[in-house]
């Protein structure tokens, strides 16, 4: 569960992750890269944690979410 009460960086505070990841993203012209990296369905809600360890990670495994967030 999200901690939307601590501190900024810690294991269990609110990040947003990139489904279609910003690496992925590069090369991309201007104006859809920017598209992308601002539209609500390329974004979710993850800790701070689990997005800083998945990085730019691989995107072919299933990903889990504690709970449908739309």
């Amino acid at each position: 569960m999200l901690d939307f009460d601590a501190p900024a960086r810690s294991l269990r505070s609110p990040s947003v992750d990139h489904i279609f990841s910003v690496r992925a993203m590069r090369g991309m012209d201007p104006d859809t890269r920017k598209r992308l990296l601002l539209d609500p369905a390329n974004l979710r809600p993850t800790h701070y944690s689990c997005n800083s360890a998945r990085g730019a990670g691989r995107r072919d495994r299933p990903q889990h979410t504690s709970r449908d967030w739309r």
